[in-house]
Protein backbone atom coordinates (compact mmCIF):
# COMPACT_ATOMS: atom_id res chain seq x y z
CA UNK A 1 0.00 0.00 0.00
CA UNK A 2 2.85 2.40 0.73
CA UNK A 3 3.94 2.32 -2.89
CA UNK A 4 0.59 3.76 -3.98
CA UNK A 5 0.21 6.27 -1.15
CA UNK A 6 -0.23 9.92 -2.09
CA UNK A 7 -0.03 12.58 0.58
CA UNK A 8 -3.07 14.77 0.92
CA UNK A 9 -0.92 17.79 1.78
CA UNK A 10 1.58 19.01 -0.78
CA UNK A 11 3.76 21.14 1.50
CA UNK A 12 4.19 19.27 4.79
CA UNK A 13 6.07 20.58 7.80
CA UNK A 14 9.22 18.53 8.45
CA UNK A 15 10.55 18.04 11.98
CA UNK A 16 14.20 17.15 12.59
CA UNK A 17 15.02 13.85 14.26
CA UNK A 18 17.19 13.97 17.38
CA UNK A 19 20.38 12.01 16.71
CA UNK A 20 21.91 9.43 19.05
CA UNK A 21 25.20 7.50 19.14
CA UNK A 22 27.20 9.93 16.97
CA UNK A 23 24.92 9.73 13.90
CA UNK A 24 24.65 12.93 11.84
CA UNK A 25 23.07 14.16 8.63
CA UNK A 26 25.00 13.19 5.51
CA UNK A 27 24.68 16.75 4.22
CA UNK A 28 24.00 18.47 0.94
CA UNK A 29 22.51 17.67 -1.51
CA UNK A 30 20.58 15.09 0.57
CA UNK A 31 17.63 15.70 2.91
CA UNK A 32 18.25 15.99 6.63
CA UNK A 33 16.82 13.23 8.84
CA UNK A 34 13.31 14.41 9.53
CA UNK A 35 9.69 13.33 9.77
CA UNK A 36 6.30 14.74 8.89
CA UNK A 37 2.73 13.74 9.56
CA UNK A 38 0.03 14.29 6.97
CA UNK A 39 -3.43 15.52 7.88
CA UNK A 40 -4.74 11.99 7.37
CA UNK A 41 -2.25 10.52 9.87
CA UNK A 42 0.51 9.12 7.69
CA UNK A 43 4.01 9.58 9.12
CA UNK A 44 6.90 9.87 6.64
CA UNK A 45 10.62 9.78 7.39
CA UNK A 46 13.34 11.03 5.07
CA UNK A 47 17.04 11.80 5.03
CA UNK A 48 20.49 10.31 4.64
CA UNK A 49 22.59 9.76 7.77
CA UNK A 50 26.17 8.70 8.47
CA UNK A 51 29.08 8.26 10.87
CA UNK A 52 27.46 6.81 13.98
CA UNK A 53 27.84 3.57 15.87
CA UNK A 54 26.89 0.75 13.48
CA UNK A 55 26.40 -2.06 16.00
CA UNK A 56 23.17 -4.02 15.54
CA UNK A 57 20.34 -2.53 17.58
CA UNK A 58 21.92 0.90 17.84
CA UNK A 59 19.52 3.81 18.22
CA UNK A 60 20.42 6.26 15.46
CA UNK A 61 17.79 8.88 16.27
CA UNK A 62 14.57 9.60 18.10
CA UNK A 63 11.32 10.97 16.71
CA UNK A 64 10.38 14.44 17.94
CA UNK A 65 7.15 14.97 19.89
CA UNK A 66 5.65 16.49 16.70
CA UNK A 67 5.62 13.10 14.95
CA UNK A 68 3.34 10.32 16.23
CA UNK A 69 5.05 7.10 17.22
CA UNK A 70 3.78 3.72 15.97
CA UNK A 71 1.65 1.71 18.40
CA UNK A 72 3.77 -1.38 17.66
CA UNK A 73 7.38 -1.90 16.63
CA UNK A 74 7.60 -1.34 12.87
CA UNK A 75 10.32 -2.80 10.62
CA UNK A 76 11.50 -1.23 7.34
CA UNK A 77 14.02 -2.10 4.65
CA UNK A 78 16.68 0.57 4.17
CA UNK A 79 19.57 1.13 1.78
CA UNK A 80 23.12 1.30 3.12
CA UNK A 81 26.63 0.63 1.82
CA UNK A 82 29.54 -1.63 2.72
CA UNK A 83 32.47 -0.04 4.51
CA UNK A 84 34.59 -0.08 1.35
CA UNK A 85 33.77 0.47 -2.29
CA UNK A 86 31.46 2.54 -4.40
CA UNK A 87 27.84 2.39 -5.51
CA UNK A 88 28.17 -1.26 -6.53
CA UNK A 89 28.57 -2.12 -2.83
CA UNK A 90 25.12 -0.98 -1.73
CA UNK A 91 23.44 -3.40 0.68
CA UNK A 92 20.17 -3.76 2.53
CA UNK A 93 19.84 -2.78 6.15
CA UNK A 94 16.89 -2.66 8.53
CA UNK A 95 15.42 0.32 10.34
CA UNK A 96 13.01 -0.29 13.22
CA UNK A 97 10.77 2.46 14.60
CA UNK A 98 9.68 1.71 18.15
CA UNK A 99 6.63 2.92 20.10
CA UNK A 100 9.10 4.89 22.25
CA UNK A 101 10.09 6.89 19.15
CA UNK A 102 13.54 5.30 18.88
CA UNK A 103 14.80 4.74 15.32
CA UNK A 104 17.15 1.73 15.35
CA UNK A 105 19.68 0.32 12.85
CA UNK A 106 20.19 -3.40 12.11
CA UNK A 107 22.27 -5.20 9.47
CA UNK A 108 23.75 -8.58 8.62
CA UNK A 109 27.36 -7.47 9.04
CA UNK A 110 27.71 -6.05 5.54
CA UNK A 111 26.25 -2.56 6.06
CA UNK A 112 28.27 0.27 7.52
CA UNK A 113 27.94 3.76 8.91
CA UNK A 114 29.18 5.39 5.69
CA UNK A 115 25.53 6.13 4.95
CA UNK A 116 22.04 4.82 5.68
CA UNK A 117 18.90 6.07 3.96
CA UNK A 118 15.67 6.77 5.84
CA UNK A 119 13.79 7.50 2.60
CA UNK A 120 10.64 5.48 2.04
CA UNK A 121 9.82 4.86 5.70
CA UNK A 122 6.09 5.45 5.95
CA UNK A 123 3.69 4.26 8.63
CA UNK A 124 0.18 5.04 9.72
CA UNK A 125 -0.49 6.78 13.00
CA UNK A 126 -2.43 4.27 15.12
Amino acid sequence: INSIFYRNDLDPTWYNLTFANSWVNYGSPYSNASCSVSTDGVVTLRGLIKSGTATNGTTVANLPASCPKPAKRSIFLAASIKSAGGAANQVAARIDVLPSGAVMFYHDGNASNRWVSLEGIIYFRY
